[in-house]
This record gives structure tokens, C-alpha cells and sequence, in this order.
């Protein structure tokens, strides 16, 4: 996550480097990505960069962040304009999804996004779902000592 130096910058200037975070992520995945262009599109120094994010994973993970918060917020949108309906509500917000990650201005971010994902980006893409697999996975090992023993 951005430090609080980040968050006390302007607006505009915070939009400005999400722009080019934006700008360079969506030319190439992550391993590929360059501050070198960030800080230049940007219009800010390097120094300020590191001021601003541990690295570039660490903007990385902030922009689409930021993508999945505009997204939670149609998903929110979606269920209260089928006032309530959680399953017409969801319905909707994955035929506003789908288009935008495979044809909106984010289309290729998320491109490379999927396309490069590993175990850590992963992690770092779903905390909540890597916790509720390994709950999952617990709850089965459970399981299975509890029949053996019997």
C-alpha cells in the first residue's frame, strides 16, 4: 500500500501517477514494467517514487486495488438497482465485468495481470480466497482423520 506521503499529495498528482501506472501495466505485466516510465509519465522524480511506494509491485498491487474497489462498488450498485436480488444483482455486475476485462481501457492490464499471474500475485490479487482454500483444505484433513479413525 501507498504511504501516507501519497495519500497527503494533491488529487491530481495522485491521479497523475495512477495514470501512468495505469499507462505502464497495461503495455506490460509486471516483471516487464519499468519506474523508469512510471516516473516519467508520471512527471515525478525517482526519489519521490520511493517516497511514495515501496516499489513497483507495490503500485501495482495499489492501482488494481483500486480497479477492484471500482468494481466493488458496480457489484453494490448492481444489487440494490434489482433492489435486493442477490442473484440478478450479481448477474448484472458480471455482464458490466466481463466487457471492461476484456474490452475496456483496463483490458490489457488485466490481460497481463492473468496471464502472468504466480503463486504470489495470487496471494496478492485474493487474500480472502487463499485463507477460505486453506480453511477448506484444513477442514477436509479434519474430516479425513476423524472416518480413518473410526
Amino acid at each position: 500500500m501507498p504511504t501516507e506521503t501519497f495519500f497527503n499529495l494533491p488529487k491530481e498528482k495522485q491521479k497523475r501517477i495512477l495514470d501512468a501506472a495505469a499507462q505502464e501495466f497495461s503495455r506490460v505485466g509486471l516483471n516487464e514494467a519499468s519506474i523508469a516510465n512510471v516516473i516519467k509519465e508520471a512527471e515525478i522524480s525517482r526519489g519521490s517514487f520511493y517516497q511514495y511506494f515501496s516499489d513497483k509491485e507495490d503500485l501495482y498491487y495499489y492501482y488494481f486495488y483500486t480497479l477492484r474497489s471500482h468494481n466493488h462498488r458496480y457489484l453494490i450498485q448492481a444489487i440494490a438497482e434489482r433492489e435486493g436480488d442477490l442473484f440478478a444483482g450479481i448477474e448484472d455486475y458480471f455482464f458490466r465485468l466481463t466487457p471492461e476485462m476484456f474490452t475496456g481501457k483496463n483490458h490489457q492490464f488485466y490481460r497481463h495481470l492473468f496471464m502472468n499471474m504466480d503463486a504470489h500475485g495470487f496471494q496478492r490479487v485474493m487474500p480472502y480466497l487463499e485463507k477460505k482454500v486453506e480453511k477448506a483444505h484444513c477442514q477436509q484433513k479434519e474430516h479425513i482423520k476423524k472416518i480413518t479413525k473410526i
